[in-house]
């Protein structure tokens, strides 16, 4: 599989480490990666893939998201490509089933707790200081939603039993796995 194309789309909750894996992903496995991401701002317009993410989003017609991805990655000299989004964001299984033969769709998560107090942490870190009230209006209702049983097999607990977060690489590695 290190030898095949990849495209991964990582979602998830604020505060579960979709940025810090996407980062990961970038730095230590040389992955293309577009942070969607960007708080005030849209990353799908800062990238200029409106069009074929609408497309997508929309129709249910990946073809030139997929092209313009792998074109992109082509182009950045790296091999395969992520994508990490907002916390706002959840993917219909009918959007993951269009791009599955291309695309893994990956729900970073863990419990909303856990996820409140890393984003909370990061946001007292970066001085930005969003507060609990950010976080319940843009991820309480995606978050029951990336909950559904339908999604189970699309997501990956980064948290350990003891409340640790895991390591890249371990969950890197899970996802792998999938089949």
């Amino acid at each position: 599989m290190a030898d095949q194309y990849m495209t991964w789309f990582v979602l998830g909750p604020s505060g579960v480490g979709k940025s810090s894996f996407g980062d990961y992903l970038a730095n230590i496995k040389e992955w293309y990666h577009l942070e969607i991401d960007q708080f005030l701002n849209d990353g799908i317009d800062t990238y200029g893939l409106r069009q074929d993410w609408d497309a997508y989003y929309w129709n249910l017609d990946p073809t030139g998201l997929i092209t313009q991805l792998k074109k992109r990655t082509r182009e950045s000299g790296k091999s395969n490509c992520v994508l990490t989004f907002p916390g706002n964001l959840v993917l219909s299984r009918n959007h993951i089933s269009v791009v599955a033969n291309v695309i893994k769709v990956i729900y970073l998560y863990g419990s909303a707790a856990r996820c409140m107090t890393a984003f909370l942490k990061r946001e007292q870190e970066t001085h930005r200081n969003l507060g609990l009230d950010h976080w319940k209006t843009y991820n309480c209702p995606s978050y029951i939603n990336m909950s559904i049983p339908e999604l189970e097999t699309n997501r990956v607990h980064v948290w350990t039993c003891g409340g640790e977060r895991r390591e890249h690489e371990d969950v890197f590695n899970e996802i792998l796995g999938w089949n």
